[in-house]
């Protein structure tokens, strides 16, 4: 069965280039950056002519480069090609990498950074004069090495040492400053050019980091108050549903004794996810997946009837894990374990249930417990249990010495599965704890078979013992439409 969500839920936070500490050092980098050209072009230019900088430092650096073989190639690495080159083979790494605001990065930041230079900058303030003024040169290369630090500073998934990170880091400022000192040997540009292109380039790059960094922090917001609202959401529909039983008078007087309660709980329903399944399986549990995910409600005009026409069938499911081991994790699942480990303690053990003559048993003992259930709520004086066998996963929970506690068969179809039967078959702490025990058990085999999506298949309209339960394993409220199978 494949699932689309169609409304609801929040989308994940996304990564920031820059940790918090390292956007204070950036945002005065960046004013450092916009203060070097300026006082550069006042104080140190000359013009058409080498300025009293130029003159200090131009020597020194042709002096350097005298012999090297490498000037002439240095001095063309801002050019167009060869940066245009590096700038795709580093936002191919970064969509490879799935860093996606590492790609807006680089694919902004560089051509940014050569174009307010060349076509911004150099207009108003080096052609007048003469001069290369900043050189756009400059601004490509140290713009491209500036981004490849940003990258570098703090990766989402560490899998290079801070050690290499920070060589590689050096690296490409020791490349950019090459290039840069090679324009300058080569007498295509003066010292203040170059060292006024790098401020632009390094300065462009830092303000699209904070740029995007300051954009990525409203997006988490706006989604941790979606999920805030989300989760509020939830919580009134639980709490209405909660109410709605114990008023022991269900149905439209409950309605109409709480009419502002209802309409808010209906509006809260509404904002919950809503999740369109469409059955794609040719076996059979296909078609008894989608039976099960939007059973008959009631008569026509009913309250549950009216909800489920406005809002699509509501119900509670577990949204599983797609990695095995994870379902049991998190501060809200620590009632599961202590529960869990109560079970084993006792010496509650499990197993797939897969012979015939077994089954045949387990259903049996499940029929004449349903018959002389304690409770009347769960009581049925004429249980039929044959439609089980049509299912391929059975589980079961077994006392220390061998006694049945639960059973547990779930059709499932793709991303879907259904919690068709799932019932103690018998009273006491064993059978409570061999409950959580089997939760468990069934979430991690589900999640091996790629399952995602565990529904109740009942109506939101539970004893309240049963919400209780499906609350402390990680049930959660949804609203599902059966779509025509494909």
């Amino acid at each position: 069965m494949h699932v689309t969500t169609l409304r609801g839920g929040s989308r994940g936070a996304s990564e920031p280039l820059l940790p918090v500490p390292l956007r204070i050092l950036a945002a005065a980098l960046l004013a450092a950056c916009v203060a070097v050209p300026a006082v550069l072009a006042v104080q140190f230019v000359g013009s058409g002519q080498p300025g009293s900088l130029d003159s200090s430092v131009d020597p020194v650096v042709i002096n350097f480069w005298r012999y090297s073989a490498l000037s002439h190639g240095l001095s063309e690495l801002g050019t167009l090609g060869p940066v245009a080159l590096m700038t795709l083979a580093l936002v191919a790494v970064c969509v490879a990498a799935r860093r996606w605001s590492g790609a807006v990065l680089t694919a902004v930041a560089i051509p940014a950074a050569a174009g307010l230079a060349e076509y911004v900058l150099r207009p108003h303030l080096g052609d007048p004069i003469g001069r290369d003024f900043p050189s756009g040169h400059a601004a490509s290369v140290f713009g491209l090495a500036a981004v490849c630090v940003v990258l570098l500073a703090d990766p989402p998934r560490r899998r290079v040492s801070g050690t290499v990170r920070v060589l590689l880091a050096f690296v490409a400022l020791a490349l950019a400053t090459a290039a840069a000192a090679a324009g300058i040997a080569v007498g295509a540009r003066h010292f203040t050019d170059a060292l006024a292109g790098a401020a632009v380039g390094t300065g462009v790059a830092l303000a699209c980091a904070l740029a995007l960094d300051l954009a990525s922090s409203f997006v988490d917001a706006r989604s941790r108050a979606a999920k805030w609202t989300e989760t509020n959401c939830e919580a009134k529909v639980w709490e209405y549903f909660y109410s709605y039983v114990d008023s022991g008078k269900p149905g439209y007087d409950y309605v109409l004794r709480h009419p502002g309660k209802s309409f808010g709980a209906l509006a809260a329903l509404y904002r919950l996810p809503c999740l369109k399944v469409a059955p794609s399986s040719a076996g059979l549990e296909g078609p008894a997946v989608q039976a099960l995910a939007s059973p008959h409600i009631g008569s026509l005009l009913s309250p549950r009837s009216v909800f489920t026409g406005i809002a699509g069938f509501a119900t509670s499911a577990i949204i599983l894990p797609a990695e095995p081991g994870a379902y049991s994790l998190g501060a809200s699942k620590q009632t599961l374990r202590r529960k869990v480990r109560q079970a084993q303690k006792l010496g509650v053990r499990w197993g797939e249930v897969t012979d015939p003559q077994e089954r045949q048993d387990l259903v049996k003992l499940a029929e004449e417990y349903e018959r002389i259930h304690p409770d009347p709520t769960y009581r049925n004086l004429n249980p039929d249990l044959s439609g089980l066998f049509r299912f391929g996963l059975w589980l079961a929970a077994y006392s220390a010495d061998g006694q049945p506690l639960l059973l547990s068969v779930t059709p499932a179809d793709g991303e879907v599965a259904v919690l068709h039967y799932f019932r103690s078959l018998g009273t006491g702490e064993a059978q409570s704890n061999a409950r959580y025990l089997m939760t468990q058990v069934l979430a991690e085999r589900l999640v091996a078979r790629g399952v995602r999506y565990l529904l109740d298949g009942a109506s939101l309209v539970l004893p309240n013992g049963i919400r209780h339960f499906q609350r402390m394993v990680g049930f959660r409220i949804v609203r599902i439409r059966v779509a025509r199978p494909r």
